[in-house]
């Protein structure tokens, strides 16, 4: 594999983009303008004392060194350097693109409330469990004084229970909704909602209460975000998306069918899209380099077939290139059916430079390829550096291209009766390159590994590659010209195809050594984990010298044996460390907390939640951060009481990092799911469930704990005020964990004189019914820990409630403001920590600073 200069010189452009992701909003721009403008000027001037002598060599440290090599590597350092400020300069403004169209729209979701806008549907809806999102242009604002002013910005539309065929692409809408920018959660770990949205150009989305709030006033083929060719291609894409859909019955069917064709995975449900993150069978449902391949071979080998059956055209037309550009036609517009999602439009590109090298007659690097698809991607657009689909996509087709000379064989090599053998060592080493091309990649963004993926993509990618996507494309266009035919010769057939996969797919998820969780690495693990595979994908290299093949896979065997070894050690590190530190989540509306013990334990009071069943806290936030910290068993799981934004991320921790024992009060809410979902995730997992009736002090892993129950508080009459309080104190640091607790629970918890605390998780998110100056006093922290939602709609924390504890002389630091919060004890100073990188160290000079909590 050659290395060219279009991908030597693709690093210090993304590397670029990421310095401007990272310093953009802190680092003035002119220095990257200044980095530029310097390496322009340095290559001129090694230019001009290089060649204006006629001497061929420098003496260089003695030795005579060309000068056209002294040119070359001045050359590459100036080049890189202008491509790091170019790459700067880039994603600095694409934000301020992005930033300056949604301005409109920002202002909207900054007022608050409900505001009625007049837009346009710019793509296809999708319907998702009993709902429709889609994309639209801001065209009016309405003001309630009934004037109006136009408006401008892409936004995403999200409105329920709606029918399908209702929206379509072109419909002008009149609607009132809720506009919120798009943010992440402050939480180490979790999914970069904020990068997805702008791949797509979103900033701020828009909710609609109810359908009825939603009325269509108008039709237009195009506009401000709609050309006209877009219009037709968005509209071909609806119309296919129902006619594929109506030709199966199950939801299962359907949504894989939809995820093969078109790349939404919106209709999965959550228990089968869990089943192709458990078998690794995931990249099957994204629209990539497979699906384009297919598409264009198909089309190819009929355009090619037809023009044959001429004599006169066979004799006077080069078929095989009219062939090409029929096949490269279809190629760009099933990519538009795709969406263009990076996977698509990354096949596309590639398939495209292929297939224009054969037109021209040229020969073709695949490297080359894959490297002009990256460019030209990252200049549409630096947000696809950070997108998971760009990332997974090209590791998994650059090693496979590296690793290719061990796929190919000569056919004159290859015996006739060798040849499905040989053909099925291929498919296994593919599938295998591709598990270990994209290892680290699912261990950083999933934190799982699956065993059962390479053994059941030998089954399932010829399946999809020769039977269920050729039904699948050929039914899709057939069914525009004649459905019935279509759905009876290919949808039908297909459906039969993908429902035998599911079934395959769904008994491989239930083996218990399918896939196994594991900590998120470091970064240098993955980079010592490519290296490596780097360094043995060039030994398979057929012109290499043996001697230098030899020091490749001994490299190659000592890196790959670093990466375990380094997780071992850190993992003996950590279980033999005297951790004792609190962290607070960022889990929007609701209360999580995650203390780590000495000797590697770990303890996780609640879990957050929403009244949403299509979001879960524990999956989605708590259960990647608590990965991100190094831990895949949690040892004590505790909750205060059984309300959604406490109880409502339980159930997933359960099963996926089978706690010890689980800690409630004596409440049931038989009537909450979430809570009947923890009921029966730890029946199923066989986790010991206490029940604290009193009160109880006992000493666990080095570490004093108290848990208070309301049994001593006749006055704790509310399910808030039942809540569990536990109190961990360890080698002079102590901290207190309050749940839901009013002003009377407040006063039953000072009189049984627990113990002041250098850290309170604030009760009840700040609120007004809790935090009363008699317990204040009485705890006296450091450091007072608020857990709310960005900008929830019960206006928490209250200023007052803020005040008072900041009058007490407490460090007040908030969820929705500063992100994750952390604090942790390091040379007799309490560190306090934000997921924004803000510390604040406080020294412990108060007299109950040394309190060890002894009883």
């Amino acid at each position: 594999m050659a290395l060219t200069p279009l991908i030597l010189l693709l690093p210090p452009f993304a590397l670029g983009i990421v310095l401007g992701a990272g310093v953009c909003a802190a680092c003035p721009v002119f220095i990257a303008w200044l980095l530029l403008f310097i390496s322009a000027g340095c290559a001129f001037g090694v230019y001009a004392c290089l060649f204006r002598h006629g001497k061929e060599s420098l003496p260089l440290y003695r030795l005579n060194v060309s000068r056209r090599k002294v040119w070359d590597i001045a050359f590459l350092i100036c080049a890189a350097s202008a491509l790091v400020a170019a790459g700067v300069l880039h994603y600095h403004y694409s934000e301020i693109r992005l930033r300056t169209g949604a301005a409109d729209l920002e202002r909207l979701a900054v007022q608050g409330g409900r505001h009625i806008l007049t837009a346009q549907i710019v793509r296809a809806p999708v319907h998702d469990s009993g709902r429709v999102r889609f994309a639209a242009a801001a065209l009016v604002l309405h003001e309630f004084d009934e004037s109006a002013k136009p408006v401008h910005g892409l936004f995403s539309v999200t409105v329920p229970a709606s029918l399908p065929g209702r929206y379509e692409v072109g419909d002008i809408l009149r609607f009132s909704a809720v506009f919120r920018p798009v943010r992440n959660f402050r939480t180490p770990g979790t999914f970069d909602y904020e990068n997805w949205w702008a791949l797509r150009g979103v900033r701020v989305k828009a909710f609609v209460p109810a359908p009825l709030l939603c009325v269509k006033t108008g039709h237009e083929t195009s506009g401000e975000f709609l050309s006209r060719p877009r219009y037709l291609l968005e509209k071909t894409r609806s119309r296919l998306m129902e006619l594929v859909g109506g030709a199966f019955a199950e939801p299962a069917d359907r949504a894989v069918a939809g995820a093969l064709l078109f790349g939404h995975r919106s209709g999965l449900s959550p228990r089968l899209a869990e089943a192709f993150s458990i078998t690794g069978t995931g990249h099957l449902l994204a629209v990539s380099g497979l699906h384009m391949a297919l598409a264009a071979a198909l089309v190819f080998f009929c355009v090619r077939w037809c023009l044959l059956r001429s004599q006169r055209i066979a004799l006077h037309v080069p078929v095989t290139k009219v062939a090409t550009l029929f096949s490269m036609a279809a190629v760009v517009a099933y990519a538009g059916l795709a969406g263009f999602s990076p996977s698509a439009t990354r096949a596309m590109i590639m398939i495209l430079i292929f297939s224009l090298a054969l037109i021209i007659e040229r020969p073709h690097a695949p490297v080359n390829s894959l490297a002009a698809a990256a460019w030209i991607l990252l200049a549409m657009s630096p947000f696809y550096l950070f997108d998971m689909a760009f990332q997974l996509s090209f590791a998994a087709v650059f090693f496979l291209i590296l690793f290719s000379p061990l796929f190919r064989m000569p056919e004159h090599e290859v015996s006739t009766g060798r040849r499905a053998a040989v053909y099925l060592l291929g498919v296994a080493g593919v599938s295998v390159v591709a598990a270990l091309a994209t290892a680290p990649l699912a261990a950083w963004f999933f934190q799982r590994i699956s065993i059962a993926g390479p053994v059941l993509n030998l089954v399932l990618v010829p399946a999809v590659c020769f039977i269920i996507l050729p039904l699948l494309i050929a039914g899709a266009g057939v069914s525009l010209l004649w459905p019935a035919f279509a759905h009876m010769f290919f949808l039908v057939p297909a459906g039969v195809m993908i429902t035998g996969m599911l079934k395959l797919i769904e008994a491989a998820a239930h083996i218990p050594w399918a896939a196994f969780w594991i900590a998120r690495p470091e970064i240098w693990q993955p980079v010592l984990f490519w290296l490596a595979l780097l360094a043995a994908g060039l030994s398979v290299s057929r012109r290499m010298e043996r001697r230098l093949k030899l020091r490749l896979r001994i490299i190659s065997i000592v890196l790959f044996c670093t990466v375990p070894a380094g997780m071992l050690y850190e993992r003996y590190v950590r279980e033999a460390g005297m951790n004792f530190i609190l962290h607070v989540p960022d889990v929007g509306q609701g209360t999580c907390q995650v203390v780590e013990l000495p000797g590697g334990r770990l303890m996780v009071m609640d879990g957050g939640g929403f009244r949403s069943t299509t979001f879960d806290t524990g999956e989605r936030i708590v259960a990647p951060f608590i990965r991100t910290l190094g831990y895949t068993h949690i040892d004590i799981l505790a909750l205060s009481h059984p309300e959604t934004d406490h109880v409502g991320g339980l159930a997933a921790l359960v099963r996926q990092f089978s706690p010890d024992e689980l800690w409630t009060n004596i409440d049931t809410a038989p009537w909450n799911q979430s809570w009947n979902n923890l009921v029966d995730a730890v029946r199923e997992m066989g986790v010991r469930h206490v029940i604290f009736t009193e009160d109880r002090v006992f000493a666990r892993y080095g570490v004093h704990f108290q848990v208070f129950t309301p049994a001593a508080c006749l006055s704790a009459r509310s399910r808030n005020s039942r809540s569990l309080v536990v109190r961990l104190s360890h080698g002079g640091g102590a901290f207190l964990l309050t749940g839901d607790i009013d002003r009377q629970r407040e006063a039953c918890l000072v009189g049984e004189k627990p113990g002041p605390a250098d850290v309170v998780v604030v009760p009840h998110h700040g609120s007004r019914t809790s935090s009363s100056p008699d317990f204040i006093s009485y705890v006296h922290p450091r450091a007072a820990f608020i857990s709310a939602g960005w900008r929830n709609y019960l206006g928490l924390p209250a200023p007052d409630v803020v005040d008072r504890w900041q009058r007490a002389g407490a460090e007040v630091l908030n969820t929705a403001r500063d992100g994750t919060l952390t604090a942790s004890f390091r040379q007799g100073g309490l560190v306090l920590e934000t997921y924004s990188g803000n510390l604040v160290e406080k020294r412990l000079q108060r007299a109950h600073a040394a309190f060890d909590g002894s009883p």
